[in-house]
């Protein structure tokens, strides 16, 4: 926070709104209220007597903007090759990504069931990113992951999927939290692929840590 003094009768430049910082989002411009109403002031410009009240305290406050991003799902028609859905998102907006089109499905003649996204698309891939995560949490995880700090490029995600017959189903119960944003999550693994466990920022309940294990039995 930062406190400036002015007289009365003396200019005062409103100040950068790059003082103001807040992860994921970005100071827009500043807004403070006068006899009840909203005003809202431009970085640089030139204001005076913002009051009539000799000693009074002006409080402006930062208007932030979640960041934009946009999240590219590949291949979202298992039955036909090469549709691409792409979708924008503001952090803040508490929206998820979309899914493929059919969860079970016919893959050069074997049924398969989708297990969730990836960011690789090579025929390795493993899951990364969950049916209908939370979009500001692949946001989030795709940064670090990448040691960024902001994107220049959208986030492309690639679908897994794994035989019907040989899928295994896993549920991760947040025990009073949640995962990914929800109670629980339920995941399909194809047999005998890697278990690949919520991004431990991805849980959390009030008032408890995660330690990072799972367990069979709740209590």
């Amino acid at each position: 926070m930062r406190s400036d003094t002015v007289s009365y009768d003396e200019e005062y430049k409103i100040a950068s709104t790059s003082i103001a910082i807040k992860t994921y989002y970005t100071n827009d411009k500043w807004y403070s209220y006068r006899d009840g109403e909203k005003v809202e002031y431009i970085e640089g410009e030139t204001s005076i007597n913002l009051t009539d009240v000799d000693g009074e305290t002006i409080n402006m406050y930062a208007t932030m903007i979640g960041d934009a991003y946009t999240i590219i799902l590949h291949n979202v028609d298992p039955e036909s090759v090469g549709v691409d859905v792409s979708e924008d998102y503001t952090y803040g907006g508490g929206e998820y990504i979309s899914s493929v089109t059919k969860k079970i499905a016919t893959i050069s003649g074997i049924e398969q069931v989708f297990a969730g996204w990836s960011i690789s698309s090579i025929a390795s891939k493993s899951v990364v990113y969950y049916d209908g995560m939370n979009s500001d949490l692949i946001y989030e995880d795709y940064l670090r992951r990448n040691s960024l700090s902001a994107l220049t490029n959208p986030i492309e995600l690639w679908p897994v999927w794994g035989e019907k017959e040989d899928a295994v189903y896993l549920t991760f119960d947040g025990n009073g939290g949640t995962v990914n944003g929800r109670a629980s999550w339920t995941v399909a693994f194809a047999s005998g692929s890697e278990i690949v466990y919520p991004i431990n920022e991805n849980i959390s309940r009030s008032g408890y840590v995660f330690t990072g294990d799972w367990l069979e039995d709740p209590n």
